[in-house]
């Protein structure tokens, strides 16, 4: 039976940032920033966290990913809860990476998951701006 003015019934789905990554999806991202250098570890030539990892310069691998337009591995990060508004280099967020960068699909992301639009850099500007 179909009520009228009824709210559509939508099947439950867990919020993306609730999902757990899995042992091979973590194996995967380290494979990809194998370059990167694991400042954590006594030997930086072991494979990078990919939740905890900041590089020299402050820059976390979300906002690493989103300056190589990395989109897999963005939506890897958030749904694993890593902060979309924590800042790095600068004080740049992953937000202001894909303004800079032209990552649109990335920035779409990032806004339906809580990045902020009020958040300055180092340089006083918020996303986007130049």
């Amino acid at each position: 039976m179909i009520y009228r003015n009824a709210a559509p019934q939508i099947p439950f789905c867990p919020p993306l940032w609730s999902m757990k990554p899995t042992a091979t999806q973590i194996a995967e991202i380290q494979k990809r920033y194998h370059y990167l250098v694991n400042y954590e570890a006594a030997d930086p030539n072991n494979p990078i966290d990919p939740f905890t990892y900041t590089d020299s310069n402050g820059d976390h691998l979300l906002q690493i990913a989103v300056q190589r337009g990395d989109l897999p591995t963005v939506e890897l990060l958030v749904s694993a809860g890593v902060d979309v508004n924590q800042t790095g280099d600068m004080g740049c967020t992953a937000l202001h990476y894909a303004k800079l960068k032209g990552h649109d699909a990335i920035a779409s992301f990032l806004l339906t998951h809580g990045a902020s639009v009020t958040i300055r850099n180092g340089f006083g500007l918020l996303p986007g701006e130049k």
